[in-house]
């Protein structure tokens, strides 16, 4: 017998608990945090947005700037702080899951005048 609880599995696959999603877009950030019961219903408790402008430029040079990269990191842990008031007894910890727009999945290196 395992000392973890293993949330529920229904036949969908999915598992009740507490989730996040974050999508990091060209233009903004977002988070939403809900409760998914074991009907798969959600229950919104936050939704988080912050502009960032991560493709800012990225279209002409193919790379992101790195004061765009910077604010999506400001974003980032300014979501991760939200998160962890969502931190319970019952919900320790929650999965968390992230997607990215175009400018960050086909952004190259910029390259370096380092050797």
């Amino acid at each position: 017998m395992s000392a973890i609880a293993e949330p529920e599995s229904t036949e969908s696959g999915f598992q009740a608990g507490r989730y996040a999603a974050i999508d990091f877009g060209t233009v903004t950030c977002r988070m939403l945090v809900a409760d998914v019961d074991e009907a798969g219903r959600l229950h919104e408790l936050d939704r988080e947005y912050t502009i960032t402008n991560l493709g800012e430029g990225v279209d002409a040079t193919g790379v992101l700037k790195p004061a765009a990269m910077q604010r999506v990191a400001d974003a980032v842990a300014r979501f991760l702080d939200v998160l962890r008031g969502f931190a319970t007894p019952e919900h320790p910890a929650i999965t968390t899951r992230a997607l990215a727009t175009w400018a960050a999945r086909e952004a190259r290196k910029p390259t370096s005048s380092r050797p």
